[in-house]
């Protein structure tokens, strides 16, 4: 916010009195402009919005608060905890004629938009399929996250379907996921699992998560391989890379593809499209309305998990709030 001409602090708001004096310290704040809940913050402050940074079981009741005030609200990551609230989210923005944005932050960098232009535009043919992996050693113990049922999916993996949503320009049509216990002490339940997304044109994505992992550690992004019919495209650590071969491998070649940068990106990108969509009266990239289907997908993966069968995503989208 500080980095952003858009906005200016109007007030700070946390019930703790150690995380306020911490939030103080990196946003000088007079007393007067603290509070301990957020109901008292609108009624003594004039804000056109309010950025939420709390837990994911509060994102609801907090935006639906700002809403009714008449404040734009952007969250972030997931929009709520399961379907029926965030339908209700995105119903009260649509009442109150407010916009209700999600921070997604791994889209907005240079390489995502560079391959999904890419993609759309068909550069190197039309996508057949696609395998990302994330993995990475964590180490949670003492933290929610060491008890949490299927962590990882409820954790980050929202990440990864917002990215997939966002480089293929595709909505997913059914998910299938087996959790695996890997015997980690580090967490109590699964930490990893391997699943089949079946997106739209037939497009099938192959998805693995391990956040116990020893292997050599991918990026917080993952390694995704998008194989077109003239190749294949990779994004990892190394950079933006198309691939071919001849068949039976013979004439095979691997380039480095040039990544235009990003005047503004990550956390910095959201800020200001969310700006933008108010100044505008527009829908933000990431709204509430569009991000429901990125969440959508874990939930759809979690249903997954515990009935052990696909799960079709219209039968997630339809739940009612």
């Amino acid at each position: 916010v500080q980095r952003n001409a858009q906005f200016e602090h109007a007030a700070l708001v946390d019930p703790n009195a150690e995380n306020m004096e911490a939030a103080r310290r990196k946003v000088p704040m007079p007393a007067g402009l603290c509070f301990t809940s957020l109901d008292r913050a609108l009624a003594k402050v004039k804000a056109d919005a309010v950025l939420v940074v709390t837990p994911p079981a509060t994102h609801h009741p907090l935006a639906l608060q700002a809403l009714s005030a008449g404040a734009h609200v952007l969250l972030e990551k997931p929009i709520a905890v399961d379907m029926p609230t965030a339908l209700a989210m995105v119903r009260q923005a649509e009442l109150h004629k407010r916009v209700l944005m999600v921070s997604q932050n791994y889209r907005n960098n240079p390489a995502p938009h560079l391959l999904r232009t890419l993609l759309a535009r068909k550069t190197f043919g039309r996508l057949v399929h696609a395998d990302i992996v994330f993995a990475l050693a964590a180490d949670f113990r003492g933290s929610f996250r060491e008890t949490m049922e299927y962590p990882l999916l409820l954790d980050m993996s929202i990440h990864h379907t917002d990215l997939m949503r966002y480089i293929t320009g595709l909505e997913a049509k059914s998910i299938y996921v087996r959790s695996i216990h890997t015997g980690a002490p580090e967490f109590k339940h699964d930490a990893a699992f391997k699943a089949i997304i079946e997106m739209d044109n037939g497009v099938v994505l192959s998805y693995s998560g391990d956040w116990t992992a020893r292997r050599l550690a991918t990026s917080w992004n993952g390694d995704w391989q998008l194989q077109t019919r003239k190749g294949a495209l990779a994004w990892d650590d190394s950079g933006v890379t198309f691939s071919t071969s001849l068949p039976w491998g013979k004439e095979r070649s691997r380039r480095f593809l040039d990544v235009p940068g990003m005047a503004v990106a990550g956390q910095d990108y959201s800020l200001t499209e969310f700006g933008r969509a108010i100044r505008e009266g527009d829908q933000p990239e990431t709204s509430g309305k569009d991000n429901i289907r990125s969440f959508a997908m874990v939930q759809a993966a979690l249903e997954s998990c515990r009935l052990g069968t696909v799960v079709q995503m219209k039968d997630i989208l339809s739940v009612k709030s």
